[in-house]
């Protein structure tokens, strides 16, 4: 039983009056708050009836766990099972709960949200250039003076220049995520990330070889995201940055190339090892389920094959509960939304996880690595080109010369990064070259 100073006590048991608690960090106002709920309920008050407001969403969070503790405590079970629907949450999602029950009498629709950085800045982007379309249309002199005594350049580069520098890459790239999770040196976090979504302990990790075998010279290069052996179990993970419809297909040839490498001549087709797949794609309709569980069945529910599995897991979905403020699933899924999101949420949801802070402070390290930002600004250039050459390639039957040239230009790309005594396997994470040949080019320089 916690000692409380003649203050505190009077800030817990103060009935029918408006009450100001002003003290400093650390002070106890978290562990006063949490002590007048638990005395409310012990006054038959329903803790579904109680209104708790904060300003963030790890408050929000910290403060209902502190209450389900005391109050499961104190042995009041049924208020435990109440908890999840309390609205301890912060002013903002409270403030969205009420516009949405009463969306009719303001003339909103239903499906209001809170816009999120991301929806804010390109809103921004997309005014700021009809502005200037607009004045550069009309040729206003004192537009064109502004601009020419307050750009050192044309506009369009210096807006491009501030938004690179503000640019936080994060693990949706699917180059972020190899980096910071295929790390056969250090798999813990892959490790912790892996228990919380298929919820078990994980005792071991062995990394296979990503980049599948190619049966003839006109076959695809086949690289897959991430594919290792988690206690006996073959896994495979693909991170997929926007939804097309030829991705089930892709991935479906992925995994069946991977399950097949375990038959070999004269096997019986006792495959004793369970093969899972995982999606993280993003671009899913919003009315997708948050993950979708696929087997290979018949029309009677009845499994095909019984050591196969695959989840996709929606990922826009899943990430927006976190700009919505939904605590619980936000608590359900931060092993995920983190994999989203910008620097400044990452600090806040990394309080009290120690798998999200680990995260955070990897995925931070890797964008202050200026090799790296340079070549993540390459590769989003190459992309732009890439989709066009393409388009062009088709017409004039000359795409395998782009590909060529992209190997080229990832080459030269290595052979710098070795100059900077960069490791092999970083390398290669970055380039997608295998070390076999990073070694020779090792030995050229």
């Amino acid at each position: 039983m916690p000692r409380w100073t003649k203050e505190q006590e009077l800030a817990i048991n103060q009935e029918n009056t408006n009450i100001l608690v002003s003290a400093g960090a650390g002070s106890g106002k978290t562990a006063v708050l949490s002590e007048r709920a638990l005395r409310k309920v012990k006054e038959n008050v329903n803790i579904d009836e109680i209104l708790i407001l904060t300003f963030t969403k790890a408050a929000a969070y910290e403060m209902m766990l502190r209450i389900r503790k005391k109050i499961q405590e104190n042995g009041f079970q049924e208020q435990v099972n109440r908890i999840d629907k309390a609205y301890i949450t912060t002013f903002d999602s409270f403030a969205l709960s009420i516009v949405k029950k009463y969306h009719d009498r303001l003339n909103l629709k239903k499906e209001v949200s809170i816009i999120d950085e991301h929806a804010i800045n390109l809103v921004k982007t997309e005014l700021l250039d009809e502005i200037f379309q607009k004045y550069y249309q009309k040729e206003d002199p004192s537009f064109i003076n502004f601009i020419t005594d307050f750009s050192l350049r044309d506009d369009k580069e210096v807006k491009k220049e501030k938004e690179e520098e503000k640019k936080f890459y994060t693990a949706k790239y699917d180059r972020v995520f190899k980096t910071i999770f295929c790390n056969e040196d250090d798999p813990t976090l892959l490790k912790e990330l892996l228990e919380r979504i298929l919820k078990q302990k994980i005792e071991s990790i062995e990394f296979l070889r990503s980049e599948l075998p190619v049966v003839s010279t006109d076959d695809k290069s086949k690289t897959v995201d991430l594919l290792a052996k988690v206690d006996g179990k073959y896994l495979h993970v693909e991170l997929n940055c926007s939804y097309k419809d030829y991705l089930h297909t892709r991935n479906f040839i992925y995994f069946t190339n991977i399950y097949s490498r375990k038959s070999v001549r004269g096997d019986t087709y006792d495959f004793a090892t369970k093969f899972i797949h995982i999606d993280f794609t993003y671009g899913l309709s919003k009315d997708i389920d948050d993950v979708t569980y696929y087997y290979v069945m018949n029309d009677k529910k009845k499994k095909y094959i019984d050591n196969f599995e695959i989840l996709e897991y929606n990922m826009d979905k899943i990430t927006n509960y976190w700009y919505n403020s939904d605590v619980d699933k936000v608590n359900k899924y931060k092993h995920l939304i983190m994999l989203d999101l910008e620097k400044n949420d990452l600090d806040e949801m990394s309080n009290g996880d120690d798998l999200v802070k680990e995260y955070e402070d990897k995925v931070t390290d890797l964008n202050n690595q200026e090799t790296f930002r340079s070549f993540m600004t390459y590769e989003e250039d190459q992309r732009l080109i890439q989709n066009t050459e393409k388009k062009m390639a088709y017409e004039d039957g000359i795409s395998k010369g782009i590909s060529q040239g992209v190997e080229q230009r990832n080459v030269e790309i290595a052979k710098n990064m070795l100059k900077e005594k960069l490791d092999i396997a970083t390398i290669s994470r970055m380039t997608g070259l295998d070390t076999t040949t990073l070694e020779k080019l090792s030995k050229e320089i």
